[in-house]
């Protein structure tokens, strides 16, 4: 199996990522002072809306006053034909708002105290299909009122900063005002607010006009969003220099979503944004991402899937969901959909996640994927998973948390991390024909792979490795694999240079009230190192707590440290096993095989051993041991039994 070369990906990873939320530079808003100032557009379908929609500005004032924000309205003109909306600020500290459609004209205030120099939102919200109109001060409804039928389409002008009225203009707006958006759907409830705190991308669904004021100079305020409809500054409007505190400065293309999110994204859409406190794909619902890009922004706490998440590319054009390197301690992405409902994801890439790994409390699918860079963990699993032909790099947590379920690992690589696999009752792990590469756990134990169980002797916690393959691991306790009250299955695999205080590639433990069984078989160790077992150390409770141990078909060579290469306490053969260790070869070590601290009088049995070349002492053993048909020759000095042996051929 060929190893996963991460360095492509990751640089992907980092340029859609400057690209989708750049580094914005410093910018401007909209300055007005009452009086004369204002800015201007001339009619447009843009702003002739045949359904619903929702306009929404941040705004600070100079002082009291009465003062309108934006208007496509001709008041006291004596008819209706050319009134459609304002929004204004008064001089009691609260908003007022109209909207005439081709049925009626309603009036909405809001009560609030927006003269106090700082920042504040207002949104006006017009839901045709559910019949009502909403006023919205700094995300908390005013007045709302029932209301039907299409916006007056009138040919007036649209203005910032004042009000027609009659033959002149009036309510001359004096404060700045930045973040214009002009959408063509009801955002209402939460949708008002979450996206107040972040600039947007342009692609946002929805977004009909879009206004920055970020120009810093000149008598143009450029729309964002085609086709366009710009604003000419008039009289004394100007760009202050001062705009309100953002949580994210977005740039770019791409599209904006707050609260829900749901449907299929394809490399034909744009890249999508994540932004706001909580997001959720709702039940029942899905959210399909086919080549496409899936940003968390740095203001996401938490991502929860209720419904259906499927994440798809191929080899050539993968898609991705990347974190902003989080600093929340709550969860980025969380699977809570039903048992039937299982995630997938297939050829995607997952980088970025820094607070915490993605929480798996629903079934998933992880095909040909990789999780890059994710400095909290990749996977925290809590249900069935099967994980085929994915690798895992460079993770400053332990990249996959299994603490229930029933969890298949096939083809997989895992490089770099800090920790590969942790594993806690009550879960069963199956990992076959995966690699463990220079994995590393500084204060900890299992440099790859960490297990810690509630397995009794007949039933519990189990861990079966095949045809794996486990290079230059190293931590304090099992370079690389360290489990206690685990049934530990090991099969057809390699340890090489792993390294240890002690257990150089494998440390198994049973505590107080449990058992640890370890079964070894066709699996070689070589080039390991480290005290009390430089290849494998047992640690049971003498007359407590067994370790049950077998080791069949095996070559431990070159393996260095004090105490041998199977170093073994408070052990015993497994039930309806006929021997500890058979057709195993132990050579080249520091020493063999060290058995001290029997668990009970019970007789071992060592058969057809190759025991040869060893440094120091070939086998020390307080356990009563029958030896049979061994070979010992060429080591550093002979074997010591303080327990009855038995030699048989």
């Amino acid at each position: 199996m060929s190893k996963f070369r991460p360095i492509l990906v990751i640089i992907r990873a980092a340029l859609l990522l400057f690209v989708a939320a750049g580094f914005a530079v410093a910018g401007s808003s909209l300055g007005l002072s009452a009086g004369t100032d204002y800015a201007f557009t001339a009619d447009s379908p843009t702003f002739d809306f045949d359904g619903s929609f929702t306009i929404d500005v941040r705004f600070q004032t100079y002082s009291a006053h009465d003062g309108c924000l934006i208007a496509k309205f001709h008041q006291s003109s004596g008819q209706a034909d050319d009134d459609s909306y304002y929004i204004s600020v008064r001089s009691d500290g609260g908003l007022d708002a109209r909207i005439q459609t081709m049925t009626s004209l309603i009036t909405l205030t809001a009560i609030g105290n927006v003269h106090d120099s700082q920042w504040h939102h207002a949104a006006l919200v017009y839901d045709i299909d559910a019949e009502i109109a909403e006023l919205y001060l700094d995300g908390e409804l005013g007045d709302s009122s029932p209301l039907s039928g299409p916006l007056r389409n009138t040919a007036e002008a649209v203005r910032l900063g004042t009000l027609r009225t009659t033959s002149s203009l009036a309510d001359f707006y004096n404060g700045r005002m930045d973040e214009l958006r002009i959408w063509n759907i009801a955002r209402r409830g939460k949708q008002v607010s979450c996206l107040n705190d972040v600039t947007l991308l342009s692609d946002t669904p929805g977004l009909v006009s879009y206004y920055r004021f970020d120009e810093g100079a000149g008598a143009t305020c450029y729309d964002l969003v085609a086709p366009y409809e710009n604003f000419t500054l008039i009289s004394g409007a100007v760009f202050s220099p001062n705009e309100p505190a953002f949580l994210s400065l977005l740039s770019g293309p791409g599209a904006c979503f707050c609260g829900e999110i749901s449907g299929s994204f394809t490399d034909q859409d744009p890249i999508m944004m994540l932004v706001g406190d909580t997001v959720s794909v709702p039940a029942g619902d899905s959210l399909v991402l086919s080549s496409n890009t899936l940003i968390l922004d740095s203001t996401v706490t938490r991502f929860n899937v209720y419904g259906k998440l499927t994440v798809s590319g191929n080899a050539a054009d993968s898609s991705y969901i990347l974190g902003q390197y989080m600093n929340s301690s709550d969860a980025v992405i969380h699977l809570l959909a039903p048992d039937s409902v299982t995630a997938s994801l297939y050829y995607a890439r997952v980088s970025g996640l820094s607070s915490r790994p993605i929480i798996v409390d629903s079934p998933v699918s992880i095909v040909h994927s990789a999780f890059v860079d994710n400095f909290g963990g990749a996977l925290l699993i809590n249900s069935d998973a099967n994980l085929d032909s994915s690798v895992f790099v460079n993770s400053d947590s332990i990249s996959i948390l299994a603490e229930s379920g029933v969890i298949k690992i096939e083809n997989c690589s895992f490089s770099d991390n800090s920790g590969a696999l942790a594993i806690s009752e009550p879960c069963s792990v199956t990992v076959k024909q995966s690699i463990f590469d220079h994995n590393v756990k500084s204060e900890g134990n299992g440099g790859a792979i960490f297990g810690s169980g509630d397995f009794d002797g007949t039933s519990g916690s189990y861990l079966a490795l095949s045809d794996c393959q486990f290079t230059d691991n190293s931590a304090i306790n099992g370079g690389a694999v360290w489990c206690e009250n685990m049934n530990l299955h090991i099969m057809g695999s390699l340890f090489t240079g792993n390294s240890a205080d002690t257990g150089g590639a494998v440390s198994a433990a049973a505590g107080s009230g449990h058992v640890c069984r370890v079964v070894i078989d066709s699996t070689d160790f070589t080039g390991n190192s480290g005290e009390n077992g430089s290849a494998i150390h047992l640690q049971g409770i003498p007359g407590v707590s067994p370790v049950q141990f077998s080791l069949t078909h095996a070559v431990v060579s070159g393996n260095t440290g004090a105490d041998g290469a199977l170093y073994g306490s408070g052990i015993t053969e497994i039930p309806g096993y006929e021997t500890l260790a058979e057709r195993v070869c132990f050579y080249d070590n520091t020493g063999a095989i060290t058995l001290l601290s029997p668990h009970d009088a019970s007789m071992i049995e060592l058969r057809n051993l190759t025991i040869v070349g060893n440094s120091a002492v070939a086998m020390l053993s307080d356990q009563p041991a029958i030896i049979r048909n061994c070979i010992v020759t060429d080591n550093g000095s002979a074997s010591q039994f303080s327990g009855s042996v038995q030699l048989s051929v």
